[in-house]
């Protein structure tokens, strides 16, 4: 797998994961950097309640993780959300 994504740009997009559900309900699909799927956010049924008193966080309707990403970051690009499973998950 090429890298294509510097490693800063792949530790800031890693904070839309986070505290994401307004950002996330935004737009019409949202991609998950575990499954490496891109979803209707409508299919987002569970929220994580953040103990840190800020937003929900989404997970993922295909596995469940929570590795979503709104569409503010380039997750239709499949290199994209590789290099962020990599630079994440090992």
């Amino acid at each position: 797998m090429k890298k294509v994504y510097t490693d800063k740009f792949l530790k800031i997009s890693f904070k839309g994961c986070i505290n994401n559900k307004t950002e996330i309900l935004k737009y019409e699909i949202c991609g998950c950097f575990n499954c490496i799927k891109v979803s209707q956010t409508k299919d987002i049924f569970d929220w994580i309640e953040e103990s840190n008193g800020k937003e929900e966080t989404a997970t993922c309707p295909n596995c469940s993780f929570d590795s979503v990403l709104s569409l503010k970051y380039p997750i239709e690009n499949l290199c994209f959300l590789l290099n962020m499973r990599k630079f994440h998950f090992g």
